[in-house]
Parts: structure tokens; sequence; C-alpha cells
């Protein structure tokens, strides 16, 4: 997610949308499309984005070196992962969420409409089922009192 972060920082979105990594077209697609392969993004840049992980890996997480190069070598990948997803067609039911006709106003709207229905109804369940709660009989019939009681039904 760091590196993730960081290109969105150093590139910004719109850079990532239209290029790649490596600047070559993918061999999945090679030969079926004439299309010309997307710009490949600024090496200076991945180096900066590189370094800065570095840094973060060693300073603030304390990886040592096999661990660090591990990472370093998956810098490409983690940007392209995050490439494919800022150019992913949503679908599902999280397509509502992601359309770009939706602006981040409605976003909110709705989530502050949906958290206050939950608020409403977390509140009126309390009230309801103040005395209906399961792990409040579990604790009665667990009690040392509770047992007593059933021993000395059983006895009688």
């Amino acid at each position: 997610m760091f590196v993730k972060n960081m290109a969105i920082a150093v590139f910004g979105t719109a850079v990532l949308k239209s290029s790649s990594v490596t600047g070559t077209q993918s061999n999945r697609i090679k030969n079926k499309t004439k299309k010309e392969p997307r710009p490949k993004l600024d090496p200076a840049k991945l180096l900066a984005v590189r370094d800065t992980l570095r840094y973060w890996l060693t300073n603030e997480k304390g990886y040592d070196e096999v661990a660090i190069e591990f990472e370093l070598q998956q810098v490409g990948t983690h940007i392209s992962h995050k490439i494919y997803e800022l150019n992913r067609v949503p679908s599902g039911k999280r397509a509502v969420h992601n359309h770009p006709d939706v602006t981040e106003v409605d976003i909110e709207t709705e989530n502050d409409d949906s958290v206050a229905k939950y608020c409403e109804t977390d509140a009126s369940a309390e009230e309801d089922h103040d005395h209906d709660d399961p792990l409040e009989d579990r604790s009665e019939i667990n009690s040392e009192s509770a047992i007593e009681e059933k021993d000395e039904e059983h006895t009688v």
C-alpha cells in the first residue's frame, strides 16, 4: 500500500492511468492488437519511489537488507497493480460507488444517510432489547448461584 500511495503522490492519477511501468505491451495482447504500448513512467521518479521505500523500510520498519531488496524488486509489480486498479471498469455492487458520474459529495451524502439510518436502527434495537441480551443469559447460567439452583432442582 505504501508504494501505491507513493506512486499516486509522485506521478498523479492521470499519468498513472495513461502509462505503464515498463512501456512494453503485454505478451497476452501483443499479437492480438496493433495498438501502440502505453508510454513508460519516468525512470527518475521510479527511482525516487524505490529510494523512498528503501528509506522507509530501513529506518521506520527496521527490515534487513535481504527483505529490503525483495521489496524493492516488487515496486514495479505494485505500481502496475495500482495502474490496473485505476483503469479497471467497475462492475457489480461496487459499480455504484465507483461510477464516474457519482461525485464525492453524493457518496458523502449517501454515507451520512446510511450512518444516520444505522444509528437510528441501532438505538431502537437497544431500546427494544435491553433485557434480551443472550450474553447476559449465558453469564447468569454460568454463575455459581445459577448452578447451585439447578443442582437443588434436580435433587428435589
